[in-house]
């Protein structure tokens, strides 16, 4: 079980699932945070997000996939990971332009690549 706290779709309703990550059988599960053992929820794989272990400007906790608005530069990112850097980066919806995740305190979330998002025009 990982001790980074994470987040995933539930299998059985597509409705966020905040917790603990854990695979049995090759199958992946949250345990929500809190709960006993038996409170384990089968999630959809493709949609696993780990914390990043910060905040945006509005103290919301971020994670992996969020997109996120830069009113600094009037840019929406996405917060990835970088396995060289063994933390994560802010992309530009093009992939050309990184930023440094400390920007996050600045940003605000959005969305992330699973749900809509909010446009900020």
């Amino acid at each position: 079980m990982s001790q980074r706290l994470h987040k995933a779709k539930a299998d059985h309703n597509g409705e966020w699932v905040f917790g603990y990550y854990l695979e049995v059988g090759g199958v992946p599960f949250i345990l929500p945070e809190g709960n006993p053992l038996n409170a384990i929820v089968q999630v959809r794989p493709e949609t696993v997000c780990q914390c990043v272990g910060m905040i945006d400007r509005n103290g919301i906790t971020s994670f992996e996939f969020d997109k996120v608005f830069d009113p600094n530069v009037r840019k929406t990112f996405l917060i990835k990971s970088d396995k060289e850097l063994s933390g994560f980066l802010l992309v530009d919806e093009a992939g050309w332009e990184t930023k440094d995740i400390s920007r996050l305190f600045y940003c605000e979330i959005v969305g992330n690549i699973y749900d809509k998002v909010v446009s900020h025009a």
